[in-house]
This record gives structure tokens, C-alpha cells and sequence, in this order.
């Protein structure tokens, strides 16, 4: 008997320590926002949670992955065109490259400024912590040039996705 009432005891402060130590992942939310199925990575809870200096990096490596996702994507267009000697259905742009290139975003921010810019903007709108990382900083593109209130605004009335 004294056995099953320290197991006892034991389970009911493993779920109070684990209830407690870190807020749970609300995809329950995220879902019903209509986010989840759109954009994955890094959402405004676990953001805050980290430092400063992890924030940047995070930042440093997004812009990096976008960078070289971009090149190569616009490399491939090239490379299309030029494999099949103009015989597509698309017609063939003229400088595909540089028109590739102007489209794809870019951030004349820095790193520093863009973490400061997503932090405000979910210690500002803490209701707004299912919007993951990544469609923040989309929305805060020079293509985009959107504030963090605009973001906030663009998510209440549904339209951020």
C-alpha cells in the first residue's frame, strides 16, 4: 500500500514539474489559426525563450538558407531554359536571373535589428506566439516592408499566411 501511494505521489509531481517547466506546444491553436498547415519552424514561446545571441544566429542561418534557396532555384530556371533550347510552354523571360532575383526576398536590416523587431513583437502581442519565426520575418522583407503592428493586425483579421 505504501508503495502504490509514493508511485503515486511520484507520477502526480512528474506531471506537475512537467505542467509547470515549460509551457505546452499549442498546435491546437496554431491549427485552428489556419497557420500550421502553412508555414513550420520556430514559434513566438520558444523564440522568447532563447537568448539573444541565439536569436541572431537563428536569424544569420534563415537568411543564409533563403539566400542559397534562391540561387539555386534561380540557377535551375537558367539551366531549364538553356536544356531545352526555348522549346517550353513557358516563354522564356528575359534576364531570368536578375528578374529571378528581384523577387526573392531580401532584408536590408540587420541581425540585430530584425531579432529586436521579432521580439517586440511577440512580447507586444503575446497572443499572437502561434505565428511562427519564419512568416515574421517574410512579412518583415523589404518586399513585404511590414511593422510588427501590421503583422499583428494581418494575423487578427486572418489574412497573415
Amino acid at each position: 500500500m505504501r508503495l502504490l501511494v509514493t508511485l503515486s505521489l511520484l507520477l502526480a509531481c512528474a506531471i506537475v514539474i512537467q505542467k509547470t517547466s515549460r509551457p505546452p506546444h499549442r498546435f491546437g491553436a496554431r491549427a485552428r489559426s489556419g497557420l500550421l498547415g502553412h508555414t513550420h519552424g520556430t514559434v513566438g514561446d520558444e523564440w522568447l525563450d532563447w537568448s539573444p545571441l541565439r536569436r541572431i544566429e537563428y536569424i544569420e542561418a534563415y537568411r543564409d538558407g533563403y539566400e542559397l534557396g534562391d540561387q539555386t532555384g534561380c540557377l535551375d530556371t537558367v539551366t531549364f531554359y538553356a536544356a531545352n533550347d526555348g522549346q517550353t510552354a513557358l516563354p522564356l523571360p528575359s534576364e531570368p536571373m536578375q528578374n529571378c532575383r528581384k523577387v526573392a526576398a531580401q532584408w536590408n536590416e540587420s541581425n540585430e535589428s530584425l531579432a529586436e523587431t521579432i521580439s517586440e513583437y511577440y512580447t507586444s502581442f503575446p497572443t499572437d506566439y502561434i505565428v511562427p519565426v519564419p512568416l515574421v520575418m517574410d512579412s518583415l522583407s523589404d518586399q513585404n516592408h511590414m511593422t510588427y503592428l501590421q503583422i499583428h493586425h494581418r494575423y487578427v483579421e486572418g489574412e497573415l499566411k
